[in-house]
């Protein structure tokens, strides 16, 4: 399992358009979002009303969810 801290994410100017990985949407380039090397982009504001606590980011892997009873 690896834990990310919430503040690891960069807040940066979109320099390729890509897709969040929140919601599947598209960040056009120029827009503001997060970026979070290994991981990918997300919206700064995501418009799916999903709400993140940005605390933390926990991975779970497949060895992980046999642990867990996932």
């Amino acid at each position: 399992m690896v834990k990310l801290s919430g503040n690891d994410w960069k807040k940066i100017e979109v320099k390729y358009s890509g897709q969040c990985i929140t919601c599947s949407g598209w960040i056009m380039k120029g827009e503001q979002a997060l970026w979070l090397f290994g991981l990918g982009l997300k919206h700064v504001e995501c418009p799916t009303g999903i709400i993140e606590d940005n605390s933390a980011l926990v991975i779970i892997d497949e060895e992980d969810k046999v642990l867990l009873g996932l």
